[in-house]
């Protein structure tokens, strides 16, 4: 059921998204017929890349919590049954599941959390270009190479690690 859950989940939006990225915004007779925009979805290339653009969100803050607190939910009966229906509800034109997620709650908390999100990511990043946290960084990585255990003159099942005959 895992495997169908992220084909479901990753593959299809994937391979959809790829489409959207490569065909130019008007142009709907390269994308095959199973992934052609009908009555039911959005009009225009934009307006699809728009509803996966949603859906990605959505899919990245459902597998970011999952990896937070999944070893205590996986355990629950029907988990990847439910993660299926899940990704098809979400990514379903009629139901435009996705899209409603997206603005119910991730854009609401985005839009409240904004500055403070900012804020972070400008810290994050003077402190990535910092020279000293690369020299940190630097001497912690060789003070960890250097505790690793030395290893002797004789590899494992070499015949110098052959066990002496005694006479």
């Amino acid at each position: 059921m895992e495997i169908l859950s992220t084909v479901i989940g990753a593959g299809y939006p994937i391979y959809k998204s790829f489409l959207l990225l490569e065909v130019p915004a008007k142009a709907n007779q390269l994308i095959p017929k199973a992934f052609q925009i009908r009555n039911n979805e959005p009009k225009t290339v934009d307006e699809e890349r728009r509803r996966l653009m949603a859906y990605w969100c959505v899919y990245g803050c459902v597998t970011s919590i999952e990896a937070l607190v999944g070893s205590y939910i996986r355990w629950v009966p029907f988990y990847s049954t439910t993660k299926v229906v899940l990704w098809i509800w979400l990514l379903h034109p009629k139901t435009r599941g996705s899209e409603y997620v997206y603005q119910t709650y991730i854009s609401t908390f985005l839009q409240e959390h904004k500055n403070t999100i900012q804020g972070f990511l400008e810290k994050l990043v003077h402190l990535s270009n910092s020279e000293q946290l690369l020299i940190n960084a630097w001497g912690f990585l060789r003070s960890m190479i250097d505790h690793l255990p030395k290893g002797d003159a004789t590899a494992p099942g070499s015949k110098s690690d052959a066990p002496k005959k005694s006479s």
